[in-house]
């Protein structure tokens, strides 16, 4: 995936700098966060259908490449972008509130450890959802 984000995320395609390094940032934070996934949120006969693959980070990546760089310009965007997309392909299987929630911490914790600590801090339903409506 590090290959298709620094083929897709350029210049010619009006990206702008920080934008590109934050994606190509994101790869293996994306495999980090999936692996914990798995690992943690196993199927049982009441979550028979917590059943984590490859062809999640396929979805999580095939949505994040349909946005062009006039959307987003900024590292906050990218990863508002990005939480957008984890949410919608793992987060949108579970059937219990807390599993939401220890994905939403997993997600603050790894962008805050391994990317930005004052965004991993800024990364949350409601805060997107306000500024998408400003």
């Amino acid at each position: 995936f590090r290959t298709i984000a620094s083929g897709y995320f350029i210049e010619e395609r009006r990206f702008e700098p920080e934008v590109r390094e934050t994606m190509l940032a994101l790869v293996p934070i994306t495999r980090a966060l999936w692996q914990s996934v798995k690992g943690k949120l196993l199927p049982t006969p009441a979550k028979f259908h917590y059943i984590f693959n490859l062809r999640d980070l396929s979805r999580i990546w095939k949505g994040i490449l349909k946005v062009t760089g006039e959307i987003i310009n900024t590292k906050q965007l990218a990863v508002d972008l990005w939480y957008g997309e984890i949410n919608r392909v793992i987060s949108d299987r579970f059937t219990m509130h807390k599993d939401c929630e220890w994905l939403h911490s997993k997600c603050c914790e790894i962008i805050t450890e391994k990317l930005d600590e004052e965004i991993g801090g800024a990364i949350s339903p409601e805060y997107i959802l306000r500024r998408l409506h400003a």
